[in-house]
């Protein structure tokens, strides 16, 4: 049976979170194993993830301005032309924006959706509205296939919907296990955070936990990188400023070295209360750094063993995760080692790319070849 060729990722930019960053190593390992592959987004932005050569990125507008300046109807024309011009066997589509563009402008076309699930799904639907909420259920409702990041996910889901799920860790990045990683020092001094800086990371519980040990502690340093709204980065550098961490905690924006920041850190801290399967604790564990997450739903679980190859908290509990730093703090340098190597062999395990996109080739093959049998 001859493979299925034209796929197409969908997702609202290239710039920012774990969805994106997946989608750009998605469309790299799939361009080289011989499908024609290409990426849409609703517009282009700024300091994009890097995309392989071979793929191709189709946008609705060359800018946001551009994009918001469209009116509905002209946004569903574009998108759907860029859909028959490119002609897709598949659609992949990340996050809800994008899966509602890709449902909506896709009807009638004969083309395969696949919805993906980036994020805890219970928790997306409280920030919805009740008609955002009906179409992103008729998103997985009407697809041809959904792919899961963890298990846990899957109880979102109706039996039916189930049927057709399939579990896809996200990838790591094939350099992020090249390579020593971190070296493990003699003591531990520099921690490192990573992610979107908004309400779900939880960041204050991060700032109060690693300041009630810094402050006996006046060599620690936490440094802190993401962008987010204006508004809540101000929040939290007010946070910063009335515990008196200036020194010992910096927010220092986006970076898209992050591989080498980790390398300069010995440890990772995690304070979301909620996520999908966070590609930052995946990145930061491929580079063997102790990693401290709370044990939120859904997976920090699924990749750290609680006491072995990392530490697990409880949400919001700012104490726990302070006895966790010091904990850290006393370990020795044989413990860290044996803590760092356990972390990096999970997750080449778990979340090694080439895994990762051979589950995701099955799942098109098979796909593929269940509708040829049913002609």
């Amino acid at each position: 049976m001859e493979k299925s060729r034209r796929v197409l990722l969908a997702v609202s930019s290239l710039t920012g979170g774990g969805a994106e960053r997946v989608v750009t190593l998605w469309a790299g390992e799939l361009a080289e194993l011989g499908y024609d592959v290409a990426i849409f987004v609703l517009n282009r932005r700024e300091r994009e993830y890097p995309v392989s050569p071979k793929v191709a990125i189709l946008s609705a507008a060359p800018t946001h301005e551009e994009y918001l300046a469209l009116g509905y109807f002209q946004r569903f024309r574009v998108i759907r032309g860029i859909l028959r011009t490119f002609s897709p066997d598949y659609v992949i589509s990340f996050l809800y924006n994008a899966q509602l563009w890709m449902m909506l402008t896709s009807v009638g076309l004969g083309i395969r959706r696949v919805e993906t699930l980036r994020i805890n799904p219970w928790e997306m639907e409280k920030s919805m509205g009740r008609i955002s909420r009906i179409l992103w259920r008729l998103c997985f409702r009407t697809s041809h296939a959904i792919i899961l990041q963890t298990p846990s996910q899957a109880g979102w889901l109706s039996g039916r919907q189930r049927k057709k799920s399939v579990v896809i860790p996200n990838p790591v990045a094939a350099e992020y296990l090249q390579g020593e990683g971190c070296k493990v020092g003699p003591v531990v001094r520099n921690f490192v955070a990573a992610g979107r800086l908004c309400e779900q990371k939880n960041y204050g519980m991060m700032i109060e936990g690693f300041a009630a040990v810094a402050k006996s502690h006046p060599d620690l340093r936490l440094r802190i990188f993401g962008s987010g709204e204006r508004e809540y980065v101000h929040t939290l550098k007010e946070h910063i400023c009335r515990l008196g961490m200036e020194q010992q905690i910096t927010l220092e924006g986006r970076s898209l070295a992050m591989m080498e920041e980790y390398d300069k850190s010995d440890a990772f801290l995690m304070t979301s209360d909620y996520e999908g399967l966070p590609n930052a604790l995946i990145e930061a564990m491929a580079r063997c750094l102790v990693a401290i997450s709370t044990d939120c739903l859904t997976g920090p679980a699924d990749l750290i063993d609680n006491r072995v190859n990392g530490y697990l908290v409880a949400l919001g509990d700012a104490e726990a995760l302070a006895r966790t730093i010091e904990s850290v703090l006393e370990m020795s340098v044989e413990e860290r080692g044996r803590m760092s190597q356990l972390a990096r062999q999970k997750i080449g395990e778990f979340c090694a790319p080439e895994r990762s996109v051979c589950k995701l080739q099955e799942l098109m093959e098979g796909r593929r070849n269940e509708s040829h049998k049913k002609m």
